[in-house]
């Protein structure tokens, strides 16, 4: 009969010989030893779901849009999503770290696929940001990509440079008739200029005006390279 009542209760569990030879039930032998059996696999964990903070391959079809945009060749980097945010990292990252199974310590096997069990909130470099469904270079990493990039980008002169640097915004219409350029395509674009030995590029927004997209920090970094003073001391 059942007895509907609250309390502690003692389970009696028997063990059966023939299920385990070695004379000892399996809940007890320990994995370690297990591993020596013939035949013994070690079994492959399920990884946690992503979520929107997970670090994760970037989709094909976006990364290879996204390169396209700017005349890059992808393949000296592996391309991570977070987000909005796309970075890239060489690509020992995703041979060594994400597209291995890792072993843990009871000899299971986390899958491909995935950083777990490390928690990664960043690989690599911050290199392009998803705003107004368009795909912007980040001018921190411009440094690195100026000399890889070849589409959607145009060379201005110093001064033109300069100028935009301390807050020049001027329509569109005007600056295409002061260069004497092309018509520019809307959304974001780059401009380059050569400073000494090398090239400095800055990132623009082609709207009904040529406007920076430069932060603070990224804007005085330029400025002293032009021997400019500090953006807060000018205004």
């Amino acid at each position: 009969m059942d007895n509907d009542t609250g309390g502690f209760f003692l389970a009696l569990l028997r063990h059966r010989p023939e299920a385990s030879p070695e004379g000892i039930a399996q809940t007890f032998r320990s994995r370690r030893q297990l591993r020596n059996d013939a035949g013994w696999e070690p079994k492959v964990r399920n990884a946690p779901p992503h979520d929107k903070n997970t670090v994760v391959r970037a989709d094909e079809e976006v990364q290879k849009e996204v390169f396209s945009v700017y005349g890059m060749d992808d393949s000296p980097y592996s391309v991570w999503q977070r987000g909005k945010r796309m970075n890239i990292a060489p690509p020992m990252v995703a041979q060594r770290l994400y597209d291995r199974e890792c072993p843990n310590n009871k000899g299971e096997l986390w899958p491909k696929g995935t950083f777990h069990p490390l928690r990664a909130v960043h690989v690599g470099m911050p290199a392009f940001t998803l705003k107004k469904n368009s795909w912007r270079t980040r001018q921190e990493a411009l440094y690195l990509l100026s000399d890889a990039i070849t589409k959607n980008t145009m060379d201005i002169n110093l001064e033109t440079f300069t100028r935009l640097l301390r807050g020049w915004a001027p329509m569109v219409a005007d600056f295409e008739e002061e260069l004497g350029c092309k018509e520019l395509p809307k959304g974001a674009f780059l401009l380059t200029t050569t400073l000494g030995s090398r090239t400095e590029m800055i990132s623009v927004w082609i709207g009904a005006r040529v406007t920076l997209m430069v932060d603070l920090s990224e804007q005085n970094l330029l400025r002293k390279k032009l021997d400019l003073p500090w953006r807060d001391e000018e205004e």
